[in-house]
C-alpha cells in the first residue's frame, strides 16, 4: 500500500500540474506528507514564478518611465495624450452659381470651398488652430485637419435648393458627421422678383435643415451686384433680407424641433465682397459672378470665423 509521501512524490514527478482538491486530502493525511508538499511543490512554484515575474515587471517599469519622461528629463503626467475625436473638420458649402464658382463667359468653374480648404491648410492660417491640437492630433501640420466639399446650382432659387439639400448632404458626407455648413442663397430669387419675406423664409428653411441634424451654419448674406445697382428695389430688399436674417440669427429659434435651451446654429457673417465695382479684378462682365481671384478672396476671407466655429469646443 502506498504511503502519502509517495502518492505526493508521483504528482510532484509525473504531472505537470495536479488539483487542489485532490492533493488536500492526501496532503492532510500526516503532517510528514504535509511538510513535503510544502517544500517540494509550493515553494519551489513560487520561487519559479518569481524568477518569472521579476522581468516582466522590469520591462513594465521601464516603459512607464520612458512614456513619461522627455528627453531633457522632465516627468510628465501620466495621464494619456488627449485624443481629438472627429478629425479631420468637415465643412459643406451649399448654394447657388456662387457656391458653384461659375465665373462667366468661361466655363471652368472656381468654388470658394476650394479656395476655403487651401487658405485653412496653409501654415499662416495654423493660429487658429488649437495647439493642442496641432501637436497631439497633427504633429504641428495642419493638413489633414479640415476637409472642405461643396455643391451649387447655378440659377436655383433658394427654395429649389431646399429639395436637394438632404441629398447633397449625404452624398458628400459619406456618412460622416459635417461640423458646419456654409449657405447662399437669394441672389436669384432677387432676380425672380420674389418679395423679401419669402426669400428669407426659404433662406431659413434651408437652415432649419441643417439644425435639425444639429448643424451648425454660417449664413452669408445676400451679395451685392450690378443687377441691384441698376434696381433699387432689389438693393432695397436684399438689404431688408440680410438685416433680418443677422437679427433672425442673434436672436430667433430656427425651428421648433430644436431643444429650447440649445443655443442658435445659426451665426449672420456678410458676404466678403461688400460692393461692386465695373472695373475691379474680383468682378465678371456680367457684374453678378466672381472671377478666380474674387473667389479666391471669399475663400480666405472665411477662414478666421470659419475656423472659430468648428474649433470652438477644443
Amino acid at each position: 500500500m502506498r504511503s502519502p509521501i509517495s502518492f505526493v512524490d508521483y504528482y510532484f514527478y509525473n504531472r505537470s500540474s495536479f488539483l487542489l482538491t485532490m492533493t488536500v486530502p492526501v496532503v492532510a493525511a500526516t503532517p510528514y506528507s504535509l511538510s513535503r508538499f510544502f517544500h517540494r511543490c509550493w515553494i519551489p512554484s513560487l520561487r519559479n514564478a518569481a524568477l518569472y515575474m521579476a522581468p516582466l515587471a522590469a520591462l513594465l517599469v521601464g516603459g512607464i518611465l520612458i512614456w513619461t519622461t522627455t528627453s531633457d528629463g522632465k516627468t510628465l503626467a501620466m495621464t494619456p495624450p488627449k485624443k481629438f475625436n472627429n478629425l479631420p473638420r468637415r465643412i459643406f458649402c451649399f448654394g447657388d452659381s456662387l457656391t458653384a464658382g461659375l465665373s462667366p463667359p468661361g466655363m471652368e468653374l472656381y468654388p470658394y470651398g476650394r479656395y476655403l480648404q487651401e487658405a485653412l491648410d496653409s501654415k499662416e492660417n495654423t493660429k487658429y488652430i488649437p495647439s493642442s491640437v496641432l501637436e497631439t492630433a497633427a504633429n504641428g501640420n495642419s493638413n489633414n485637419l479640415y476637409n472642405v466639399t461643396w455643391k451649387g446650382y447655378s440659377g436655383w432659387t433658394a427654395y429649389q435648393l431646399e429639395d436637394m439639400v438632404k441629398y447633397d448632404l449625404a452624398e458628400v458626407s459619406g456618412g460622416n458627421s459635417i461640423d458646419l455648413a456654409i449657405l447662399l442663397a437669394g441672389t436669384n430669387d432677387l432676380g425672380h422678383g420674389y418679395k423679401p419675406e419669402a426669400i428669407l423664409e426659404h433662406i431659413q428653411t434651408l437652415h432649419a435643415i441643417f439644425h435639425d441634424m444639429n448643424i451648425p451654419t454660417i449664413a452669408l448674406s445676400v451679395p451685392t451686384s450690378k443687377w441691384q445697382e441698376n434696381h433699387p428695389e432689389a438693393a432695397k430688399s436684399a438689404q431688408q433680407i440680410n438685416e433680418q436674417l443677422e437679427d433672425w440669427a442673434k436672436y430667433s429659434a430656427t425651428t421648433t424641433k430644436i431643444k429650447e435651451d440649445r443655443d442658435n446654429l445659426a451665426t449672420y457673417v456678410p458676404y466678403p465682397i461688400q460692393s461692386y465695382d465695373s472695373h475691379g479684378e474680383k468682378w465678371c462682365r456680367d457684374g453678378l459672378h466672381l472671377t478666380k481671384l474674387g473667389y479666391e478672396f471669399v475663400g480666405a476671407s472665411l477662414v478666421p470665423v470659419v475656423a472659430e466655429m468648428v474649433w470652438k469646443e477644443e
